[in-house]
């Protein structure tokens, strides 16, 4: 064999003869040429040997990614983070369906004037960034989602907008207990005991809006205040479901048992006095007689 062969094949010192010899039966017992090329023989096994290097590395890498698929299956079946609390989750959708619309056009930037003293007129309301005005007093608008019996997402002409019932109280979920002990406190002697160790009293609070809320239009009292300005619009709610029959949604909340009342706004004593007969009547979550 020339030294020129051997370089063009690569390591033929690699055949010991014994092999070489087998080879070269197995060939004559298959037919192969009467003269068959030891060289050729050579670079065959040579090929097949790189194969099998190349099989053996890949049997190596295989524990490693037994242990990778692994990991990722246990990261799939691992349980889910605690959900947020409702009123993020509001937050939440009133941000994406603030994306999804398209918005009107940047008005000009104004040029600025040189402050006049003279000038005795009240500053602006200044609202956050992408906040969304109340609606004024008597606009109907359409609720979208509920977060408790006293939180609900509504649609305005302007956007949307997060609402509280005024002048009522609602249960909580146990996980806002678990970061409020004295907000726990206060609804375990307003609801019982029964209502603050689990979600049963918050979820029929909510539940009991939903059915109230159902096929209406809301139109918002602000009573005896201008429309706040915040990140949660304080209002009574009347629901509307015809011409000539609305009524007062904290006010049914109330009688019906699903939520206490609070002070210091001008339907006080009428809730108050609401809440009260549910107690007598033993309706709603006053049901036990707690």
């Amino acid at each position: 064999m020339s030294a020129a062969r051997r370089v063009k094949l690569g390591r033929p010192a690699r055949v010991s003869p014994g092999v070489r010899a087998l080879l070269l039966g197995l060939a004559g017992l298959l037919g192969c040429a009467a003269s068959p090329d030891p060289d050729s023989l050579e670079a065959r096994l040579i090929t097949q040997e790189r194969e099998v290097t190349r099989l053996r590395h890949q049997v190596a890498t295989l524990p490693e990614l037994k242990a990778r698929v692994e990991t990722l299956e246990a990261t799939l079946e691992a349980p889910s983070p605690a959900e947020p609390l409702n009123e993020r989750i509001l937050i939440l959708e009133a941000e994406v369906a603030r994306l999804s619309q398209p918005g009107p056009a940047a008005p000009p930037t104004p040029e600025v004037q040189p402050s006049d003293p003279s000038d005795t007129e009240p500053p602006a309301v200044i609202r956050p960034p992408n906040a969304v005005a109340p609606p004024p007093a008597g606009e109907r608008v359409q609720p979208l989602s509920l977060a408790s019996g006293a939180l609900l997402m509504v649609q305005t002409e302007a956007g949307l907008v997060r609402v509280r019932l005024r002048g009522v109280e609602v249960p909580q979920p146990t996980r806002t207990y678990a970061e409020q002990p004295v907000l726990e406190e206060r609804h375990r002697l307003a609801f019982g005991a029964t209502a603050t160790a689990s979600d049963a009293a918050f979820k029929a609070s909510r539940d009991y809006l939903g059915t109230l809320l159902t096929e209406v239009h809301l139109v918002l009292d602000y009573g005896d205040q201008p429309p706040p300005v915040g990140d949660i619009v304080e209002a009574y709610l009347i629901a509307e479901r015809g011409p000539n029959d609305s009524f007062d949604v904290g006010a049914a909340m109330l009688r019906a048992g699903y939520a206490t009342a609070r002070g210091g706004h001008p339907k006080a004593d009428r809730y108050r006095g609401l809440e009260e007969g549910a107690r007598g009547a033993k309706v709603g979550l006053f049901a036990d007689g707690e």
